[in-house]
């Protein structure tokens, strides 16, 4: 008997079919690239296909399984490996699903950190693992069948292996038998950086709620003291200065009046917002930008300019008298 059921004629140890309900694969994969760790047999391979996914990888270390997986496959765009997760594919997916093995993994950190590159920057990673339901970041020994093994904590789990994700967990998988844990589906996306546009009128308390929220390592972007500093530039080092000088010492320093005037002109929003996108850096967790001249309009614009690269978030005072 092998390990994954095909079907009632060729059942094996693991309800292959329930598993596949419990991992939640998007219905539709047309056009992308998938990668399973630990394919054995090739059933999640072969259900990407039927999805109508561009292409599908498998890789396991067991040459039998492989052998099987081979001459079961009907597909063309469907390729199997005999080679361990030390080294993945040299290529980029949209789709990597790792089930069942977390518990075989040596260093589950390195593999984590290869398949952090090897996954699309908008790619999904489906991970079906068994773990110690605690908030310790410690291990745990498991007996597991006629062996014992280390089990990570949630704690581990999500705070080390999976630090540079963004995992969702999605529910509870099938448990197979001499499992030791209640094995779980977790969904996970690379992690972005979070931006936070906070908006207001002058003495709304902008900068307050940045002191007060984001007592935390953030990278902070004050608005209004960039416009202060351009005004007093001796010498504006692009057009873009110049004219915003211009503004702020035609109305005496006035962000609203230069704001407004601002939004007359097209190009000068959209210089302003490349100026905005250059300060940002994207390495940290927490980015926040704050201040007067942040309105909708540009908040629209640079929201739009970097949605693919962070999670922005956009934070407005409720509407009262400041």
């Amino acid at each position: 008997m092998g390990y994954q059921t095909f079907s009632e004629e060729e059942k094996g140890s693991s309800n292959s079919f329930a598993k596949l309900n419990a991992l939640k694969l998007p219905n539709k994969l047309n056009g992308k690239k998938v990668l399973d760790i630990g394919c054995n047999e090739g059933f999640f391979c072969f259900e990407a296909a039927k999805r109508r996914a561009e292409h599908v990888t498998g890789i396991d270390i067991n040459e039998k399984a492989i052998k099987r997986a081979n001459e079961k496959n009907q597909y063309t765009n469907v390729n199997f490996l005999n080679q361990s997760w030390d080294t993945l594919p040299d290529n980029v997916y949209d789709l990597i699903i790792f089930a069942s093995a977390l518990h075989y993994v040596n260093n589950p950190k390195a593999l984590f950190d290869i398949i952090y590159k090897r996954l699309n920057d908008n790619g999904l990673l489906i991970l079906e693992c068994g773990f110690v339901d605690k908030e310790l970041k410690e291990f745990s020994w498991v007996e597991r069948s006629k062996s014992i093994r280390l089990f990570p904590t949630k704690k581990i789990l999500f705070d080390n292996y999976l630090s540079q994700f963004a995992p969702k967990l999605v529910g509870k998988s099938i448990k197979q038998k001499g499992d030791p844990l209640q094995r779980y589906v977790l969904h996970c996306k690379k992690r972005k950086p979070i931006i936070w546009l906070i908006k207001g009128k002058g003495s709304s308390g902008k900068t307050t709620i940045t002191r007060e929220l984001f007592a935390l390592n953030a990278q902070i972007i004050k608005l209004d003291s960039l416009f202060h500093f351009i005004r007093n530039l001796k010498n504006p080092r692009s057009e873009i200065h110049t004219i915003l000088q211009d503004f702020l010492l035609q109305y005496n320093g006035s962000i609203k009046k230069t704001v407004d005037a601002m939004h007359n002109n097209n190009n000068l929003l959209d210089e302003l917002v490349n100026k905005i996108t250059e300060m940002i850096c994207f390495e940290e967790r927490n980015i926040i930008i704050e201040g007067y001249a942040l309105t909708d309009e540009i908040c629209d614009r640079l929201i739009n300019r970097i949605k693919k690269r962070a999670i922005c978030w956009e934070v407005t005072r409720s509407k009262q008298d400041f």
